[in-house]
């Protein structure tokens, strides 16, 4: 049989367990919900490294397209500076023949 002492000790000692037991499954709720939101935002972060990559892809295409375009424009624009070039060696030319011929 047990004695009133060890009765008393089991007791108290039953009741620590009791209340350290709540407290750790408080705790263990607290960490719990303390997860769910980490894992949450974890997840949005994600779907924003998502929308973030196909915003940089989408860049990129696009860079690609308009350098393709200023590509083509500086083409042309050398294109027709060259012609102006050749066009105003004939004007020049034209109007040296035609001192020429007025000066005879």
């Amino acid at each position: 049989m047990q004695s009133k002492d060890d009765e008393l000790e089991t007791r108290v000692s039953d009741s620590l367990l009791r209340e350290l037991n709540s407290r750790l499954v408080t705790e263990i709720d607290k960490l719990r919900r303390e997860k769910d939101s980490l894992i949450s935002k974890n997840t949005e972060l994600l779907a924003r490294i998502v929308e973030l990559e196909q915003t940089i892809k989408e860049d990129a295409e696009n860079t690609k397209l308009r350098d393709a375009e200023l590509n083509t424009r500086i083409f042309e624009l050398e294109r027709s500076a060259k012609e102006n070039e050749e066009l105003r060696n004939r004007v020049a030319k034209l109007e040296q023949n035609q001192c020429i011929d007025t000066n005879t």
